[in-house]
């Protein structure tokens, strides 16, 4: 039986448990001479089971707690103004009492499964804020991205439109190629190149930076057509227009290369030949004999200087002849100390300083001078 069928029976028969508990009323009836004896002692048997009950329910009816409010806090710990004096909120489940028909009947437990107070209450709504919040943040953000997306879509379109309409150019250029191919004939290549170089001389040349039939190069192009139809009236205006454009593209991609690399040698062969100059002044003026000044002057020459190549700190890397003897190097370098040691304070600090680098790959000159064998290495 129930503990509310029980005090349920029991307040049908006696009336309110106020009445039991409430020890006036008690001493009251006592002190009545009308209640009877038998009255009392059967209050108080049902007092006593009341107790009894109590004491043996089941630990599993009692309220169930979080975790956080089953250990035992320190009062001067938690702040005063965290702390709250009102009752905690104990929310209640419902429990089957008793089945009549099909349908079980239900009554509502105060067995507590989860107890929160004022406090706890403000922190969960604080953390329900700070998530709304969040989401709102990331709904932005997601919106953010959908306009970066949308924006992404809209230039590769237009990529594709522009690679499209690319690729139908580069096929109408390839047809027009195939149909438009034209023999250009030596003696026309010729005409082309002596007219373009008449006027080179003459102070007009290719816009380099322009295409060969825009407007900066449409007047020179016109006045090569006039020369070339002078010089051979079966030239054909195909062949012209030909023939011009691929001599503008010559000069465009592969003359600067022709120039870079000559303006290099010349550059090269203009340190030799200034070290040849000084160590022949060297040699006339330093205390040589006669004998020794004639054998030197034979192997003075331009095949005997080794070569200087230029360095990424602004230095000169020498680099040495392979089949040149001991005997000529010293040699080499007495007169290279001469020449320094004539220099003025001044002209030492101008000088670019020199080291000694990979063996140079030229070979030695097919024919020597006379009586310059001691200039060569025997074995090589």
């Amino acid at each position: 039986m129930s503990d509310a069928e029980l005090f349920g029976a029991q307040e049908n028969s006696l009336g309110s448990l106020d009445d039991i508990v409430n020890p006036t009323d008690a001493d009251d009836e006592s002190q009545n001479p009308n209640c009877s004896k038998k009255k009392l002692k059967k209050r108080s048997s049902i007092v006593s089971s009341c107790s009894k009950n109590d004491k043996q329910q089941d630990p599993k009816s009692t309220p169930l707690r979080c975790s956080k409010h089953l250990k035992k806090r320190d009062p001067a710990s938690t702040p005063t103004s965290k702390r709250s004096k009102s009752p905690p909120i104990i929310a209640e489940r419902p429990i089957v009492v008793e089945h009549t028909g099909d349908t079980p009947t239900q009554e509502w437990s105060t067995t507590g499964i989860a107890c929160f107070n004022d406090y706890d209450i403000d922190r969960i709504n604080t953390r329900q804020i700070k998530l709304m919040k969040r989401i709102e943040a990331m709904e932005e953000n997601d919106e953010s991205l959908e306009k970066k997306l949308e924006r992404m879509e809209r230039k590769y379109e237009r990529m594709e439109e522009k690679l499209s309409n690319m690729e139908e150019e580069v096929e109408e250029m390839k047809q027009s190629r195939k149909k438009k191919k034209v023999e250009v004939r030596k003696m026309t290549k010729t005409n082309v190149k002596s007219c373009y170089l008449e006027m080179v001389d003459k102070g007009k040349q290719f816009d380099l930076k322009a295409g060969v039939h825009s407007g900066s190069n449409k007047g020179l192009v016109e006045q090569l057509k006039l020369d070339l139809y002078g010089l051979d009236t079966s030239l054909t205006e195909e062949e012209a227009d030909t023939a011009i454009a691929t001599y503008y593209n010559s000069v465009k991609y592969y003359q600067p290369k022709k120039n870079d690399e000559s303006r290099n040698t010349a550059k090269l062969n203009g340190r030799k030949r200034e070290k040849l100059n000084k160590r022949k002044k060297a040699l006339e003026d330093g205390p040589f004999k006669d004998a020794d000044r004639a054998t030197a002057l034979k192997v003075l020459i331009m095949d005997f200087m080794s070569s200087e190549e230029d360095e990424l700190d602004g230095s000169f890397s020498v680099r040495p002849l392979r089949w040149r003897s001991t005997m000529c190097d010293d040699m080499f370098e007495r007169l290279d100390q001469k020449t320094k040691d004539k220099m003025s304070a001044n002209s030492r600090r101008q000088t670019v300083s020199r080291k000694i680098g990979l063996i140079s790959g030229r070979g030695m000159p097919r024919k020597l001078p006379d009586k310059t064998e001691w200039a060569v290495r025997k074995s090589q």
